[in-house]
């Protein structure tokens, strides 16, 4: 998929894509414009938004298997073959690339998988 399918998802009447958790546009003004990221909604705080060349992941103070199971979501909608685990307590999201980074909110991920706004780390076992 990709933010021209999450797209078309919303206009077609789904709104819900999970329980508790929805799609839905959000207005972000820039100066003089304006953009619409697609926005999803987990009980009322924002945990992804999609704009139209990546996806920006936040837990909301939530680290929960919840939360975690709707950036998941996220990253399916968004088509990135990827996912967030946990390790001791920690966050770890790897992508289709194979980068391993430690999650944090408002992380950026391109449609392709590439991680905009972390560099890769190791993950010890």
């Amino acid at each position: 998929m990709s933010y021209q399918d999450v797209k078309d998802k919303l206009h077609h009447g789904h709104r819900k894509v999970a329980n508790n958790t929805y799609l839905a546009y959000e207005n972000e003004f820039h100066g003089d414009y304006v953009i619409h990221p697609i926005i999803m909604k987990l009980h009322g705080n924002v945990v992804a938004r999609f704009y139209p060349d990546h996806i920006e992941l936040h837990s909301a103070g939530w680290h929960t298997v919840t939360t975690r199971s709707r950036l998941n979501l996220a990253l399916r909608l968004a088509g990135i073959h990827g996912s967030i685990s946990q390790y001791k307590y920690q966050w770890y999201i790897d992508t289709n690339l194979l980068n391993v980074v430690e999650f944090k909110d408002g992380m950026k991920i391109s449609y392709t998988g590439e991680i905009l706004s972390h560099p890769p780390i190791e993950v010890s076992k």
